[in-house]
């Protein structure tokens, strides 16, 4: 296989697989039975194959699988179609110019050159980006909305598979409620349960203080995203009033928000994610300025599959700043009914380990997608 062989053509497919349990999330996204994806196929003109996926989530995400397929089909593949795969930062630089945002679509084709690269050259797509320095990730587990009631059998559950770090999906029920179910939990499991409450833009910031209030009295570790995204000044002030870590999600998607958000000291911590940032390049450059701003990040997850969670893998394992304190969202593929990836080889008792096969690491099940997928477009020229 040669590194210069050109891109010969794009195939997308829209697929929707059902989640093995339904996920309450806050009031403003409510329950997901099923997860949206768009994989993507990109195909050298000697054979060498790249795989990129796209997961998009309304409302927490502005793109829908359809505008994602516009813009790799209208925009970006006819473009790039005939060029060559390493050339990575500057077909970012192209598709920046072609549409502004869009992130979801960018990520999906970032990934599968990556993985085209990594294929070509024998190494993993971590060396492109200064090689591992974690050979094993500790993994969170996240829980929906409900009672500590619904949440103490399955934490028993995933604890005995190894998970130490715990997700609470807040944002839904009465602040007295919420306090109630992180003090049940506490009580029952004691203090050194290590557990992130994400609010997903649920409270007001009345409602996040008078959480971060009670929550001061605990050994919570982290608030994630509380208040709606474009109130960062609110985010701040839950920040200045909590002891534990309050991190951005929502509020982050590009480079100028995370400056913003930098500049102003609204956060402690920033929440990553490898798909909807842009894919691996542009997630890369968030996490770069989080280094220098001394603050720790979190490589979380949307709903995923195998792709990009191997993509958020490649680079996750590269960055010195993760945090210790807590897993990270590597398990996304365990919450599916079905998936098709290997990744889940890859995770063992509440740890995942990377591996040194080349590109982002996986196989992928093509037959598979094809089966299930609902929609199919090639793209050549």
């Amino acid at each position: 296989m040669s590194l210069f062989s050109p891109i010969a053509t794009f195939e997308l497919f829209h697929l929707q697989i059902p989640l093995a349990k339904p996920y309450k999330l806050s009031r403003l996204y409510g329950i997901k039975a099923t997860a949206d994806v768009i994989t993507l196929k990109v195909t050298l003109e000697d054979g060498t194959v790249g795989y990129g996926e796209a997961d998009p989530h309304t409302p927490f995400t502005e793109e829908t699988p359809q505008s994602i397929i516009s813009a790799i089909r209208d925009y970006f593949a006819p473009k790039l179609i005939g060029s060559f795969p390493q050339t990575i930062r500057a077909h970012n630089e192209l598709m920046d110019a072609l549409l502004p945002l869009n992130y979801m679509a960018k990520g999906a084709v970032d990934m599968a050159l990556y993985d085209l690269c990594g294929k070509c050259l024998n190494i993993p797509a971590s060396q492109l980006l200064g090689g591992r320095i974690h050979d094993q990730i500790p993994l969170l587990w996240p829980l929906g909305n409900g009672t500590a009631q619904d949440d103490l059998p399955l934490i028993e559950e995933k604890q005995a598979q190894g998970f130490q770090s715990f997700m609470l999906k807040m944002g839904n029920s009465p602040i007295a409620q919420e306090i109630t179910r992180l003090e049940t939990l506490y009580d029952h499991f004691g203090d050194d349960l290590a557990l992130v409450v994400d609010a997903n833009q649920g409270w007001s910031l009345k409602d996040s203080l008078l959480f971060t209030q009670y929550a001061n009295q605990t050994p919570l570790i982290l608030l994630e995203q509380p208040v709606r995204k474009h109130l960062t000044h609110d985010l701040k002030s839950v920040k200045e009033n909590a002891s534990f870590m309050v991190s951005a999600d929502e509020s982050l998607s590009g480079k100028e928000e995370m400056i913003e958000l930098v500049r102003n000291d609204c956060v402690d911590l920033f929440s990553l994610k490898v798909s909807k940032n842009g894919g691996i390049t542009k997630t890369k450059c968030l996490a770069d300025i989080a280094f220098a701003a001394h603050k720790p990040v979190l490589m979380n997850s949307m709903l995923e599959f195998g792709i990009t969670q191997a993509a958020s893998l490649q680079l996750g394992q590269t960055l010195p700043h993760l945090n210790t304190s807590l897993g990270h969202a590597y398990m996304s593929v365990l919450r599916m009914s079905d998936d098709f990836t290997d990744l889940h080889s890859q995770i063992h008792n509440g740890t995942i380990m990377p591996n040194d096969k080349p590109g982002l690491g996986i196989a992928v099940d093509e037959e598979k997608i094809r089966r299930l997928a609902q929609q199919t477009l090639m793209l050549e020229t």
